[in-house]
């Protein structure tokens, strides 16, 4: 998986950048949570959106939890 997220690009973050970035007003970071939606019910990082790495090509799937948060 993160050979995957690496070749399209994505970033991986430390925590302290992610605080940093938080506290940031003039930043806008969103917080997708790839895990599965069991894993994600178990427990997750406040104010972030479940996206299963399998869902990304349907939208439906996340557009509610992104639209429950103001994000579209």
């Amino acid at each position: 998986m993160r050979q995957l997220a690496e070749r399209a690009g994505v970033a991986f973050i430390d925590t302290a950048t992610l605080q940093r970035w938080l506290r940031q007003p003039a930043r806008t970071t969103y917080l997708f949570d790839v895990r599965s939606p069991e894993e994600y019910a178990a427990g997750h990082l406040p104010l972030s959106v479940s996206g299963p790495a399998g869902s990304w090509c349907r939208k439906p799937t996340i557009s509610p939890a992104c639209a429950e948060r103001g994000l579209c």
